[in-house]
């Protein structure tokens, strides 16, 4: 498989995530680790990508989509949400 191919498949892991990231915030949490492990297998095949447009897209949508999927929820629970 050719590195250039990762980047579109990177990009297309990017709004299936999204798409199921928009999903969750609907109330369906069906999807929602599905959607993180999606973003996250689109944001390690984005680095191994060749340059261009296409690997940009999936580093920097994949990236915010694991900030919003993983980091910022646990940044919240452990720092600001200190009540049950």
């Amino acid at each position: 498989m050719e590195r250039r191919t990762f980047g579109l498949i990177s990009t297309g892991l990017f709004f299936v995530g999204l798409i199921t990231y928009f999903v969750f915030l609907l109330g369906n949490d069906r999807f929602y680790v599905a959607g993180g492990i999606i973003t996250f297998v689109g944001f390690i095949l984005a680095f191994i990508s060749d340059k261009g447009r296409h690997k940009w897209i999936g580093v920097i949508g994949n990236g915010i989509m694991v900030f919003m999927i993983f980091i910022f929820p646990f940044l919240v629970t452990t720092f600001f949400w200190n009540t049950p």
